[in-house]
């Protein structure tokens, strides 16, 4: 296991417990909760500068602000949508890590049908890596995840089965970002 693979997976065992996943947590939800202030007491600005350098970037672009730590989310999350097949999520963790996944949507008989979630890895697109820039600031210390990382099953807090119905995969993404995808 590398260096950084370390860090994370000693961050999740400080933070989260099996349970969480699955019934809550008081314990980790305090620490999720905990997390959150030290955050926003070191950006206490982000969001807005952070929406303010996406607007500059990309002037035609819809930006929204989909940010709200529901469900003890660990990130913020910024929608960036170019058009239908460019419509990015850009994720930065209060454990101070990012990530983007690319989520395409197609409005068909009056229903939004969505593509697959894929994570985009550092260098793979020009656009996401301006978004990064973007979302790096001035605070310069969020570390992007690639994909392989990110789509790491945590067995410890999986429930794993060869009957699907009854298999959770938590994945690195799960812990460290949120647990639900739009």
């Amino acid at each position: 296991m590398d260096k950084q693979l370390k860090t994370i997976y000693s961050k999740i065992d400080q933070t989260f417990e099996r349970e969480f996943f699955y019934d809550g947590s008081e314990i980790t939800i305090k620490r999720i909760e905990n997390e959150v202030r030290v955050f926003k007491e070191r950006h206490p600005d982000y969001v807005m500068t952070l929406l303010g350098d996406l607007g500059k970037s990309f002037p035609e672009a819809k930006i929204e602000n989909w940010t709200q730590f529901f469900n003890y989310d660990r990130c913020m999350r910024f929608l960036i949508e170019v058009n239908e097949e460019l419509r990015f999520i850009a994720q930065v963790s209060i454990f101070n890590y990012f990530s983007i996944y690319q989520h395409p949507m197609k409005l068909a008989d009056s229903r939004y049908n969505y593509g697959d979630l894929v994570f985009i890895n550092k260098d793979e697109t020009e656009l996401c890596n301006q978004i990064y820039e973007c979302a790096n600031g001035n605070s310069g210390d969020f570390t992007w995840l690639q994909s392989d990382i990110l789509n790491e099953v945590i067995k410890d807090f999986s429930i794993l089965a060869d009957d699907k119905k009854f298999c959770n995969e938590i994945k690195i993404a799960d812990a460290l970002f949120t647990e639900h995808y739009i």
